[in-house]
């Protein structure tokens, strides 16, 4: 290879390289940053049982169907 096409796939693997790690070094300075200043988020957890009334259906839509009607009726009417 030149010497310019190999510099440019070098600045190019670079590029792609920082487009990732940029944003992910972003985020451990700002979260490291508030947890040494005290900022701490509550942790909430919450548990519910799930009573299945009638058989599980299969298929991506079917079961997406089935669990919105099931957290609307329990966000609703609870």
């Amino acid at each position: 290879m030149p010497q310019t096409t190999m510099a440019r796939l070098c600045t190019q693997a670079d590029e792609y390289a920082a487009t990732f790690f940029l944003p992910v070094a972003l985020l451990y300075a700002v979260t490291g940053g508030l947890y040494i200043l005290g900022v701490h988020g509550p942790l909430r957890q919450q548990t519910s049982p799930v009573i299945i009334e009638q058989p599980v259906p299969t298929g991506v839509d079917a079961l997406e169907s089935w669990v919105e009607s099931y957290l609307i009726q329990e966000i609703l009417f609870k």
